[in-house]
């Protein structure tokens, strides 16, 4: 979930992310899921100027795998700060 809330393309979705790990309601794995996802306004750049609309689903679709893999790996590790 936290994922799909980093694509929002701005800076708030990190602040609340953020803002929700310092009040341990989630996990670490679970903010660096989300913030690696976020791009700021980087996809909302790349829909505009790149006209093949397919790769740039990839692309989104690439940023959310991969965070959310890593946050999912944080988390199996019981990785801690």
């Amino acid at each position: 979930m936290a994922g799909i809330i980093g694509l929002i393309p701005n800076c708030a979705p990190s602040v609340i992310i953020t803002e929700l790990y310092l009040d341990g309601m989630i996990t670490l794995g679970t903010m660096m899921s989300g913030l690696l996802v976020g791009a700021g306004i980087g996809l909302l750049v790349l829909f505009r100027v790149n006209p093949e609309k397919g790769e740039n689903i990839n692309i989104a679709l690439l940023l959310f795998v991969i965070g959310t893999v890593c946050g999912l790996v944080i988390d199996l590790a019981g990785i801690t700060i």
